[in-house]
């Protein structure tokens, strides 16, 4: 569509203004104030954001207090010491009655097995805690929690069938 009938003006038309664009443009009267209440908005949003990041990194924050208090509480227990005593003693046990050169498929094995899954996730789980609790610097200043962490990295290479992984089960007795 063309707006006047005369011919000198033509303007094309568009899908803003399909009856053509009008000659004199629209003015705002305020043009400054827009643009001050946009950068108000983007201001909102980005402080906002903020505080929200903020207010949640504070609860992550008290999450993860609550938990290293609970892990101390488990670690300074003395009944912790004496599971994981237990665990230890089992552990080498059943380490000792185990014969390499058993048929694989026999219940025995499989009973093995399982119990090998089992004490290296409890050993697992010890190493977490301990980690939680006392940090990693700390954690690694008390060598036998070094030993702690070697005997979980062997049983882990030994369950994930490394080559040479057998041969580490020595550190778990």
């Amino acid at each position: 569509l063309l707006s006047p009938f005369d011919g000198t003006n033509l303007i094309a038309s568009n899908r803003i203004y399909p009856e053509g664009e009008p000659l004199v443009k629209e003015h705002h009267p305020w043009p400054m104030q827009l643009k001050a209440v946009g950068a108000l908005r983007w201001m909102e949003r980005k402080l906002l954001s903020r505080i929200s990041s903020w207010r949640c990194y504070e609860y992550i924050r008290q999450i993860g207090d609550l938990v290293r208090t609970r892990c101390n509480g488990f670690v300074v227990d003395k009944r912790f010491d004496l599971c994981l005593t237990c665990v230890i003693i089992m552990s080498s046990t059943i380490l000792a009655v185990d014969d390499p050169l058993r048929n694989p498929r026999s219940h025995v094995a499989v009973a093995m097995l399982v119990l090998n899954y089992l004490f290296t996730t409890v050993f697992l789980v010890e190493f977490l805690i301990k980690v939680i609790a006392h940090g990693g610097t700390k954690y690694i200043q008390d060598r036998w929690n070094i030993l702690d962490f070697t005997t979980v990295i062997a049983s882990i290479l030994e369950l994930s069938n490394v080559k040479g992984g057998k041969t580490l089960r020595v550190l778990r007795a």
